[in-house]
């Protein structure tokens, strides 16, 4: 949704922001500043929030888990690198011992050389850890506040949280409960056996409640809604066929909504709410914007370079980025003549990250990808050989960029000119089926043609 658009919904139809517990949780996962500035935007137009009690309740029962976590991620860097160091410094020690044993030519020079860099990286995660003290102890202070509590408690103040369900209400929704996940009716069949054992099997209902709740509000209120989560999965959105992102809600919530309301529902993530409403107010940050769509901005960049037309070249090689670890010999797949990308899942992101210091951003995160390709190879004139194979990538990603502050709206975050994108990692073999060909006698002739060559 557009800021326009959201400006007609908000200011002219006087619509009711309703706020999911994911995001509500959301509130303790940002840097500290970020934290803040989502509660001061969302504490100004508080008058226009509702709560459904089912929400306050799931927020209440993960928040110290999740604050745990947040603070945990911060203090739990150095040794994490530290670790991972000790670890990579003994591989090291042993590989070299047995080239030492073997009298390898300047080898303890190279010993040496190599243990002073190992040591270099351990001070300057010493130094990462003074320099990051005071960001982890304004997460801490952070923290203690509890700012989503505080706007939780703002909220009942002014009566815009609603009244629990009753007994038989509840119930009722759960024999419901149980027919719309029969028929994956949305929302909440994503959460169907969550917590199955003894009276937590109720839990797997919650966003049912939620959704319950909401329908009863939209009756008595009769305004547009907006309901913002956090939660991605295809019981609420309506997701994209390949990039599996949200596109709309579901179109059976917004029929069901329509039965109650004439006003309509429109459904939003925390970050799109909390920069419209920031906008409207004057007090919009780029840099928070930046570290709340850290990962929309790493699909939208890296995408492009990961999978289109850039996974196997012109002449059917995979990209140079990536290097091969599989035991399968090179020439199967390194050195296709033909190479036609059928499917590729989803990219996962691990741990993105994102620094944002003045007008200069750096993102970073690990990503996973899995392809399925057609190759095919040709052995002189007469032999071609057609296979199937699926291939993992995995790796890391830095994009690093500008921010243009004199950017209108709908343009990008960045200044193109300073865009700057790193792709490293491997692949992985995990499927190959060769189509026509008795395998067997066909590495054979493959290790014989070797043997030839060399």
């Amino acid at each position: 949704m557009d800021i326009e658009s959201f400006k007609r919904l908000w200011n002219d139809q006087n619509a009711l922001m309703v706020i999911d517990s994911s995001s509500l949780l959301d509130g303790y996962r940002f840097s500290s500043t970020t934290n803040q500035y989502i509660h001061d935007i969302l504490q100004i137009e508080h008058e226009s929030i509702f709560l459904p009690a089912q929400v306050c309740k799931e927020f209440e029962a993960g928040k110290e888990k999740v604050k745990s976590e947040s603070l945990s991620r911060y203090k739990n860097a150095d040794k994490e690198l530290t670790q991972m160091i000790k670890g990579f410094k003994t591989d090291l020690s042993s590989k070299l011992a047995t080239y030492e044993k073997s009298d390898f030519p300047s080898i303890k020079l190279l010993k040496e050389t190599l243990f002073n860099k190992i040591d270099g990286m351990r001070d300057d995660i010493k130094n990462y850890e003074t320099r990051i003290r005071s960001e982890v102890q304004n997460n801490q202070e952070m923290l203690d506040k509890d700012l989503p509590a505080q706007l939780i408690s703002l909220l009942q103040q002014k009566g815009n949280i609603g009244l629990p369900l009753s007994i038989n209400e509840t119930i009722a929704i759960y024999e419901e409960g149980q027919l719309r996940f029969k028929y994956k009716i949305p929302p909440g069949y994503e959460d169907m056996g969550k917590s199955k054992n003894g009276d937590f099997k109720h839990q797997q209902y919650g966003d049912l409640l939620i959704w319950k709740e909401i329908l009863q509000r939209a009756a008595e209120c009769q305004r547009p809604f907006i309901f913002v989560t956090s939660d991605v999965k295809e019981d609420w959105w309506e997701l994209h066929p390949k990039s599996k992102r949200p596109i709309q809600a579901r179109m059976e919530l917004i029929q069901e909504f329509s039965e109650v309301s004439s006003k309509g529902i429109t459904f939003l993530s925390l970050t799109e709410a909390v920069n419209h409403l920031a906008i409207l107010n004057g007090v919009h940050s780029l840099q928070a914007e930046v570290e709340m769509k850290t990962e929309n901005i790493l699909h939208e960049l890296i995408t492009p370079v990961i999978v289109n037309d850039n996974l196997f070249n012109k002449d059917g090689i995979l990209t140079d980025y990536l290097e091969n670890t599989s035991a399968l010999p090179d020439k199967i797949y390194m050195n296709a003549d033909k190479a036609e990308v059928l499917k590729y899942s989803n990219i996962y992101l691990h741990g993105p990250s994102a620094s944002v210091i003045e007008e200069n951003v750096e993102i970073e995160s690990a990503f996973e990808l899995e392809v399925e390709a057609s190759l095919s190879e040709y052995y002189g004139t007469e032999i071609v050989i057609d296979f199937d194979v699926t291939i993992r990538l995995l790796g890391s990603l830095k994009v690093s960029f500008e921010l243009d502050f004199d950017r209108s709206d709908g343009d990008p975050l960045y200044k193109e000119e300073t865009l700057h994108i790193e792709v490293t990692g491997y692949f992985e073999i995990l499927f190959i089926r060769l189509n026509n060909v008795d395998e067997d006698s066909f590495y054979d002739e493959y290790r014989e043609s070797l043997l030839e060559l060399n």
